[in-house]
């Protein structure tokens, strides 16, 4: 890197410190408890008036001094800007092209990733109706490989056929719980000659799943019984 070079020298200001204070305090002595009266307003606006501006023109003494001192600073800051305006001038040329051709990487990975997908779904056309997989961006990273793609893809295609196994297999639970319920119900009424609505039992109380299914035989076999 090249060196700087850079050489400072700290600002110095050297002012009378004790003398400035010693004559703000002597000017301000004369307020210090004051009780203004009606007759004194005027003299006393006149007074604060004068405070003001000497107020006024120590802090612009001030501000001039910060000015002066602060130029070769803000000079440097402009050049050493100016400088870096180059690198930042260099660096965006280049970017916009780098930019382009990772634009154009992902985008023919992205192709092939759509393959990728299209020939899973093919393969386990008979386990699941295809459905969309939209395409991870860490997929299209180059770190991440093709082969990782493929088994992303399958694990998801596998988890989709596991959830429907599994809604099939509650569907057809429920279906066969519906039946026990209306053969129990047909069968109770049989049995004790009476006339109980299937209807009655077709409630989640007794078509849940995870009521067992002995305890919902048994709650129609009460009712029948004290239909009797």
């Amino acid at each position: 890197m090249q060196n700087l070079n850079l050489q400072t020298t700290l600002p110095a200001l050297s002012f009378d410190f004790d003398g400035l204070k010693s004559w703000a305090l002597a000017l301000a002595e004369k307020y210090n408890g004051l009780v203004v009266t009606e007759d004194a307003v005027v003299a006393v606006k006149q007074d604060m008036a004068e405070l003001n501006k000497a107020k006024k023109a120590v802090d612009d003494a001030r501000k001039e001094a910060v000015r002066r001192v602060s130029a070769p600073i803000r000079k440097f800051e402009e050049q050493i800007k100016e400088v870096t305006a180059i690198f930042d001038a260099a660096y965006s040329g280049v970017a916009v092209q780098v930019r382009a051709f990772e634009e154009k990487e992902r985008e023919t990975k992205a192709e092939k990733v759509r393959g990728i997908i299209a020939d899973a779904l093919e393969a386990r056309k008979a386990e699941v109706t295809a459905f969309p997989i939209p395409i991870q961006a860490s997929w299209l990273n180059k770190t991440t490989t093709l082969k990782a793609v493929r088994e992303a893809v399958e694990n998801i295609i596998t988890q989709r056929i596991q959830t429907e196994t599994l809604q099939r297999q509650a569907e057809q639970a429920r279906q066969e719980r519906a039946a026990a319920i209306e053969q129990a119900v047909k069968a109770a009424n049989a049995r004790h000659e009476i006339s109980l609505n299937v209807a009655w039992f077709m409630v989640p109380k007794f078509t849940n799943l995870d009521t067992p299914l002995q305890n919902v035989l048994a709650a129609i076999e009460d009712v029948a019984e004290n239909a009797v």
